[in-house]
């Protein structure tokens, strides 16, 4: 298996599972050194809190390198204190590679207007902003759930001057555990041609450089 892409400050995104709640959440971290036999990685952390695991436990993991997904498995062996907390994570046990296009979402706040295209929805137009968007959708907050497989003319500003346009379909709906949440919805983006597509991808593969750049500066 070809472990050539591990390196040191390497940004690393690790995905857990709330038992509870059945969410999936995603921590993040940096490989600190690579050993022959394992690595040690920061704790994981997401926004104040760090990620708990058990010694013996598979940790998924995702490394965003060049313009590709890399997605390994390895396994927490234990935990040290080096000046900072750090795991210590077999070398990977399975690794797999993937476009980053068909994968990488980007986690951003951005207004969008939906525009329902279905004679039976009462609202033909809401405003909201999204929570995540990819290549191929995005998840957006709204005030209700949306009937299933509705379509939707989705109308977003990426760049200056430069206006997404494209139809969509909800796919998923989260829906709320109490009444102060939002509900979110998946939408699935819809004849989006192969062009913007790439755009898509570049933008969010050059918000994730910039992202990852402010984060390693953090521990440099």
């Amino acid at each position: 298996m070809d472990i050539s892409i591990l390196s040191a400050l390497e940004k690393i995104d690790i995905r857990h599972n709330d038992l509870e709640t059945q969410e999936e959440f995603i921590y993040s971290s940096f490989i600190e050194s690579i050993g022959e036999k394992s690595m040690f990685i920061l704790s994981p952390f997401r926004e104040d809190k760090i990620m708990q695991s058990r010694i013996g436990e598979i940790i998924e993991a995702r490394i965003t390198a060049e313009e590709c997904a890399y997605f390994l498995k390895a396994i927490l062996l234990g935990y040290r204190w080096d000046v900072i907390s750090l795991w210590e994570l077999s070398l990977p046990i399975d690794m797999q590679r993937t476009q980053m296009r068909e994968y990488v979402r980007l986690k951003i706040c951005l207004e969008v207007i939906l525009e329902f295209l279905d004679e039976h929805c009462q609202r033909k137009v809401i405003k909201t902003v999204t929570k995540d968007f990819s290549a191929g959708g995005l998840q957006v907050a709204m005030p209700v759930a949306p009937p299933a497989d509705s379509k939707v003319m989705v109308t977003l500003s990426l760049w200056e001057q430069t206006t997404l346009k494209v139809k969509g379909e909800f796919v998923r709906i989260k829906y709320p555990k109490t009444a102060s949440q939002k509900h979110f919805a998946s939408i699935k983006f819809c004849e989006l041609d192969d062009k913007m597509t790439n755009k898509l991808a570049k933008y969010i593969f050059d918000k994730e450089i910039e992202r990852r750049q402010k984060e390693r500066s953090l521990f440099t």
